[in-house]
């Protein structure tokens, strides 16, 4: 009996994608005066076709990530946190957020305190996400940011929860478009922004390819619907997607 040799697929490292389906040399990062943090669920670090906070990761210079659940087991977590250069903030939706689009969603400017603001990303599946948030308590006491956008997500091969729902990499761009339009410091532009979209594009096409190539054996078949056809889940009607705490923390 012959015994075939296994062959492996060549890995890009940075992105963590099949090197043919790897499109870093595309991408642009850009610098951001804001700096993001994208704290990322293990089971969505493991999802490397589909990341989109890792693409998200890519394209900003000033960002970083850090994989957990709990993450006050984290030494780096807590260096950010507790870093005085630092003002950090959340990213996450909810009736105590403060929309960045507001010139007076902050009492004094950053830039008078000089702190540079550090932006935490929960990045997961929406049920991850509201359960990380539950089990951080830090994250609590964080002001929590918004931004205002009625824009439905192009992430097609995703089935979101609500209709203002959006992925990791959307987030960073509509929160970096309403940051803007508050009158807040940042360097960067629509430009560079766009990178961020461009980059969900290629992963959506990407996808959508595999899924409608029959030569792909080993690729579930028929699971892309478009998102005007999916029918909303049931789920969803009776639970919360976000986390909500009473008592937040002022700006």
């Amino acid at each position: 009996m012959e015994i075939k040799p296994l062959i492996y697929r060549t890995m890009c490292w940075t992105c963590l994608r099949p090197e043919k389906s790897c499109f870093c040399g595309e991408i642009s990062p850009f610098q951001t005066w804001v700096r993001f943090v994208f704290l990322m669920h293990p089971k969505e670090a493991k999802k490397n076709k589909t990341g989109t906070g890792r693409i998200s990761h890519l394209c900003l210079k000033n960002s970083e990530i850090i994989v957990g659940v709990r993450f006050n087991e984290s030494k780096r977590f807590k260096e950010i946190l507790n870093d005085p250069k630092y003002e950090p903030f959340v990213l996450y939706p909810g009736e105590n957020s403060f929309c960045v689009e507001s010139g007076e969603a902050f009492t004094k400017p950053l830039m008078e305190r000089e702190k540079c603001p550090v932006v935490f990303i929960l990045d997961g599946t929406w049920p991850c996400a509201k359960k990380m948030m539950i089990v951080n308590p830090e994250l609590h006491a964080l002001p929590r940011l918004s931004f205002s956008s009625t824009q439905k997500s192009n992430f097609k091969i995703k089935h979101q929860p609500s209709s203002n729902c959006l992925s990791t990499i959307e987030s960073v761009y509509y929160f970096l478009r309403s940051w803007k339009k508050g009158g807040h410091f940042e360097p960067s532009g629509e430009k560079e922004h766009q990178t961020l979209l461009d980059g969900l594009d290629k992963i959506v096409d990407f996808q959508i390819k595999c899924a409608e190539d029959p030569n792909l054996k080993s690729y579930r078949k028929g699971s892309f619907k478009s998102p005007e056809v999916r029918q909303d889940s049931i789920k969803w009607n009776k639970r919360s997607i976000f986390f909500e705490k009473e008592n937040f923390h002022h700006l």
